[in-house]
């Protein structure tokens, strides 16, 4: 999250919900280099990290309610997801990872117009949703600084119930 939204212009770093042992990361070993190094580019450049689609899920009473996911996508249509990602960083590998409930013969995946390839199932790192989640290879010369747009085509009416662009070191 800090590398994207550092590209896109901030000069700081929230960290709201990552302050006591009641809601700081789930490895306390992790959370001292996380301070250290989530505040500025260069010390975030080349580091593995996941854009997860988020959204709110707390609303003002009269405000309007806006979310994302679970998406419901319905028979020969496409539907798109944009995620803010930050630098493109060549040297790391792209993953989309797809929480997928339905019947994915047919199915089309697209990330930045690039066609992106079923890799199969896959248990990611935490957290992760409460469905099965596929792996997609996305060819990293179709990545862009700034965000990423994933585009679904279904044959079978399926649901999206998590988006997430992994970045990690070549194996």
């Amino acid at each position: 999250i800090a590398s994207a939204i550092l590209e896109q212009g901030a000069d700081r770093v929230y960290l709201f919900n990552y302050m006591d042992s009641q809601t700081a990361i789930e490895d306390l070993k992790d959370y001292p280099p996380l301070l250290r190094e989530c505040g500025a580019m260069a010390t975030l450049a080349g580091k593995p990290r996941r854009h997860v689609l988020t959204y709110s899920d707390t609303w003002a009473p009269g405000e309007a309610q806006g979310y994302q996911l679970p998406a419901s996508i319905e028979v020969n249509r496409w539907r798109a997801f944009r995620l803010a990602t930050g630098p493109a960083e060549p040297k790391l590998q792209a993953r989309l990872r797809l929480g997928i409930k339905g019947e994915l013969s047919g199915m089309q995946v697209r990330a930045n117009n690039a066609e992106a390839r079923l890799i199969g199932l896959e248990s990611p790192e935490r957290p992760w949703p409460n469905v099965p989640v596929y792996a997609f290879d996305v060819p990293v010369e179709s990545l862009r600084d700034g965000d990423t747009v994933v585009d679904v085509f279904a044959r079978n009416a399926l649901t999206i119930s998590w988006v997430e662009l992994a970045r990690t070191h070549p194996a």
